[in-house]
């Protein structure tokens, strides 16, 4: 499960950018690999695999679009 603070350090790493962060979402849902999403998304695969493990749950957790747009 994800905490606010996780939620206001994923809107930094992605400058604010709510759609940019609904795809990476999206993507961590996918069942691409770790590693290509790592590329794609220019960061580290541990830090991948801790927003799978913190935000995702086959699909995009409940009311986490939600609590986003409350941080805009």
């Amino acid at each position: 499960m994800y905490s606010k603070k996780q939620i206001k350090g994923l809107l930094n790493r992605f400058d604010r950018d709510i759609n940019l962060v609904i795809s990476y979402l999206k993507d961590l849902c996918s069942k691409e690999k770790v590693l290509d999403l790592a590329k794609k998304y220019s960061s580290n695969p541990v830090q991948i695999q801790r927003d799978r493990n913190n935000f995702i749950t086959k699909k995009i957790s409940n009311g986490l679009i939600k609590e986003l747009k409350k941080f805009l």
